[in-house]
């Protein structure tokens, strides 16, 4: 049974005028805040619809509007479109589940938006309905709780979940609109006209509240408050509070006081506990903002700068922007938000304000067009802050002197008066900027486009006291600091003028240390781009302290923004760059010949003064990120193979870098270059080297087989002519002597007994006792020949070495026995370095050459012989033998030219071999009529 009979419009008629009578105290605060900075997104021009039903932001910052039977996406540079279904009668609402996903309801349509990259869908979930529930003729309510959905109409509620659709009966009175759905945290609750508040359980709506109020009243908000109890906006009585006894309580606030005789229509609470309520079209339209603590902060009409003021629906994105769904259109406010504005809305004009003071509690404004006063608003009357022109001449600069508001016009001095101006002086054309001297107070000076202008106020009056000696330049600015040093600002230079207190002119650079400037100054380089674009030109900065609160003023060619600094401005939100790749398959993986890749890419930011700009990189093939720039969209026409990662990232107005984004792709290479190619290649190379080796090893195996069969045969020959010098000599040998000793031994022995030199000593020396003394030349050719033997036969020391001293002397000993054998036909010839005479020397060394220079000289040479011997040092301790004969060459090859046994040779071959393993070398060097042995020799080894 209902406990009341009283109408609940009457009842809250009543309570809200006691509310109001006990909180007057806290009502009517005067407030200077202007009007929010907004951006309107007029139909037809951005909207396909006159209506914007309703507004929901994506996880990736796209806003989806629910735009008649449009769907519209804004990504903060463009619009898009998305088809629903041509029997839609329209789009009533929106949810998003706890992964990203949008879900869409309305007069026949129920779906959801499938979102790839920058490409998006509609995609309708009426072919999945239950028979039953097939009838979705308007679906007028739809929230998500974690991956679930429910939509609800007047007869029942949908809940889709993990693909499938499950249908709850839930009834509501003709005429209710159906049921609306709250979600409260992570609980849904359920309302309806003439059934009273539920909540959902698993298996359907349990009763929570049955009170006439919520009888009579639709539910617009829900909301959870940190005491636990819950807030209930209703649509014609009001707040509630909800308490944990079941019992519904008017909610004591100032709000209720503006909800008297109002019809919410719809209503948003942000995150700080302000609200946005709009109102029917039977309430007059429009809408009104409150603060947390519920007093009325501003309307939302046309005096906001909205074309319109039938407000549908209130939407916060994550940028602390709130979206104002409208009958026509939609508009974008940065509320709530310390940033206020002063423009042609609130009464300041469009001119560029100049310069602002506060005389006797009142903020003035001068601007080109005129000078203005601040009205501010009253929160207990409705009343917004709005400025009054006083007088339409252009302020060039204001400034407080002495109790005193004076104005800078283009004709003179003036002094601000109630709502007038009172002429004080009239000066040249030119006047820029005025300063007030804190030293002397009846002291002004004027910037002027002539130079400073000093000004001095009399017992008869303001006297034009003319250009400061000195400076005589344009001006710009002019300021004294605390120690009474004035600073100009110079037009045509890059320093500033000092003017100090004992009248001295310094010249500084602009960025000297020593300067000083207003503490303003600095203000203005931090200040955000939001609002340096909306004023577009920064032309006066005034920071004060009203009512405890430090603000901070901004005028600009754009308007006054006024900054409350006891709030701190909104930190960026994070954003991230998305990228999409056109020409990519699935796979990632592109053939050798393939079309041109696009890359469209884009980074959300739904402040409407912010430019992002976006910097790529592949990956790949470029090494640096590319310049920044506005571009959404890179093609490259074709790529050699390999790996690619395509990066972008993006930067908005403020400098705030984005999360990057990526695509990674790699381009197939042509079949010769693929792995499997490269896998060929390198096993043919293997089989390849393989084979090479195996005939390479048939081959060795053969040569070796037939290398083995010639040591065999030549091992044989060896035996047998072994055999035969034992027959022949009859000597006996060790056979643990190695064949090669005993071969040499047999040469080196052979070499020695061809001359037999001691048989031939002693019968010389019996020869030449017989011969009679008158044979002089026999006597001396004996008697060399007999030397010849004895030094054959007595070597030095008994070892195989000799000197290069004793080698040379044997030598000339020799062709002087055949120089008397040849006579004038032989020309012999030894010549030798006396520092090397001592070098050691293998025994007979040089011996062999001579006889064969002798011998094939003698055989060769038309007419007379010449031999040369010489010796001389080499580097590194080292020998040049050097025998010469006239004649030809004769190749060892040809057989029968001249009588020889063929082992001269092959015998110094291997004594040199023995004696000079490695360091030496044996040259025979035809040329011009003579034939050339050269010998060289290393130092011998150490034995």
């Amino acid at each position: 049974m209902r406990p009341s009979h009283v109408p609940a419009r009457a009842l809250f008629i009543l309570w809200a005028a006691t509310l109001a009578a006990g909180l007057a105290p806290l009502l009517g605060a005067p407030t200077e805040i202007g009007r929010p900075l907004l951006r309107y997104f007029p139909p037809g021009e951005h909207l396909r619809a006159q209506q914007s039903q309703r507004t929901i932001q994506a996880n990736t910052g796209e806003m989806y509007f629910a735009n008649g039977i449009n769907l519209l996406r804004w990504d903060g540079v463009r619009w898009t479109w998305g088809r629903t279904t041509y029997e839609s009668a329209g789009i009533r609402q929106f949810t998003q589940t706890a992964d990203g996903t949008v879900f869409v309801a309305g007069a026949g349509l129920i779906g959801f938006v499938r979102a790839d990259g920058l490409d998006w869908e509609f995609v309708s979930l009426a072919p999945q309905l239950p028979a039953e529930a097939s009838n979705i003729d308007e679906m007028r309510s739809t929230v998500a709780i974690d991956d679930a959905v429910y939509f609800a109409d007047d007869r029942k509620i949908l809940r889709w979940h993990q693909g499938a659709f499950r249908v709850f009966p839930f009834p509501t009175p003709p005429g209710s609109h159906g049921a609306r759905l709250h979600r409260v945290g992570n609980e849904l609750y359920v309302s309806a006209l003439g059934r009273g508040l539920f909540r959902w359980t698993e298996t359907g709506p349990e009763p929570v509240c049955d009170d006439p109020v919520l009888h009579a009243n639709r539910v617009i908000t829900l909301d959870l408050e940190t005491d636990g109890t819950l807030t209930l906006l209703t649509s014609d009585a009001g707040l509630f509070s909800l308490g944990a006894d079941g019992r519904l309580r008017p909610r004591e606030t100032p709000m209720n006081r503006w909800l008297v005789g109002k019809r919410v229509f719809t209503a948003l609470r942000l995150p700080d506990s302000s609200w946005a309520v709009g109102f029917s079209g039977s309430s007059g339209d429009g809408g009104l903002r409150f603060t947390p603590d519920g007093r009325f902060a501003g309307p939302i009409d046309t005096t906001l700068g909205l074309a319109v003021q039938t407000v549908r629906d209130f939407h916060r994105d994550r940028e602390g922007g709130l979206w104002v769904g409208m009958e026509q259109g939609c508009a974008r406010l940065e509320w709530p938000s310390p940033i206020s504005i002063f423009d042609t809305n609130n009464g300041l004009g469009s001119g560029s304000v100049t310069e602002l003071a506060r005389h006797e509690g009142a903020l003035y404004a001068g601007t080109s067009e005129g000078l203005y006063r601040l009205v501010p608003g009253d929160d207990a009357q409705g009343r917004v802050a709005r400025f009054e022109r006083l007088i339409a001449i252009e302020i060039l600069s204001l400034t407080l002197a002495d109790g005193t508001l004076f104005a800078l016009g283009q004709e003179g001095l003036y002094r601000v008066e109630a709502d007038a101006l009172i002429p004080l002086l009239r000066l040249p054309l030119g006047s820029r900027r005025l300063a007030v001297s804190t030293r002397e107070t009846d002291r002004l000076w004027v910037a002027t486009t002539q130079g400073l202008r000093a000004l001095l106020r009399t017992p008869d009056g303001w006297r034009d006291d003319g250009i400061v000696p000195g400076l005589a330049e344009p001006c710009l600015d002019a300021h004294e600091d605390a120690d009474g040093s004035l600073w100009v600002t110079l037009a045509q230079d890059t320093h500033v003028a000092r003017i100090t207190p004992d009248g001295k002119i310094e010249r500084l650079p602009r960025d000297a240390p020593a300067r000083t400037r207003p503490p303003e100054a600095e203000v203005v380089r931090e200040l955000p781009h939001l609002v340096r674009a909306t004023l577009r030109e920064v032309t006066s900065v005034r920071r004060e302290t009203v009512a405890d609160q430090p603000v901070l003023w901004i005028g600009g060619s754009g308007g006054l923004i006024r900054i409350d600094l006891s709030q701190p401005l909104p930190a960026p939100a994070p954003f991230a760059a998305q990228v999409q790749a056109r020409g990519v398959p699935a796979s990632g993986t592109l053939p050798r010949e393939h079309e041109p890749l696009t890359f469209q890419f884009g980074a959300v930011r739904q402040r409407p003064t912010h430019r992002v700009e976006y910097q790529t990189r592949l990956h790949g093939h470029e090494k640096d990120w590319s310049a920044w720039s506005t571009r959404r969209e890179r093609t490259f026409a074709t790529l050699p193979a390999g790996d690619y990662r395509f990066d972008v990232r993006a930067r908005d107005s403020d400098g705030v870098l984005s999360a990057p984004a990526s695509v990674s792709f790699s381009v197939l290479a042509p079949w010769w270059q693929t792995g499997w190619a490269y896998f060929g290649y390198a096993l043919t190379a293997l089989l390849a080297v393989a084979g090479i080796v195996h005939l390479r090893t048939r081959s060795l195996h053969r040569h070796a087989l037939q290398l083995e069969g010639i040591v065999a045969e030549r091992t044989e020959e060896l035996a047998r002519k072994n055999a035969e010098l034992v027959r022949l000599h009859r000597l006996e040998f060790d056979e643990k002597i190695s064949a090669r000793l005993a071969e040499e031994k047999a040469r080196l022995e052979m070499l020695r007994y061809q001359l037999n030199p001691h048989f031939l000593f002693n019968t010389l020396v019996s020869i030449r006792a017989s011969l009679p003394d008158s044979a002089t030349v026999a006597h001396g050719m004996v008697e060399r020949l007999s030397d010849f033997c004895r030094l054959t036969l007595h070597r030095s020391g008994g070892g195989e070495l000799t000197t290069l001293h004793e080698e040379m002397k044997l030598l000339r000993v020799y062709l002087e026995i055949e120089q008397a054998r040849w006579g004038d036909l032989l020309r012999t010839q030894l010549d030798c370095e006396t520092a090397i005479e001592d070098t050691p020397l293998p025994h007979f060394l040089l011996l062999p050459l001579v006889e064969n220079a002798l011998k094939y000289g003698r055989a060769t040479s038309p007419d007379r012989i010449e031999v040369r011997v010489t010796a001389r040092a080499a580097p590194e301790q080292g020998l040049v033998l050097e025998v010469a004969n006239t004649g030809e060459w004769i190749a060892p090859e040809t057989k029968g030219a001249v009588a020889s046994l063929g082992i001269g040779l092959d015998n110094l071959r291997e004594r040199l071999a023995r004696h000079y393993p490695r360091s030496h070398a044996l040259e025979i060097t035809p040329s011009a009529g003579w034939v050339t042995v050269t010998l060289r020799l290393g130092p011998l080894p150490a034995r």
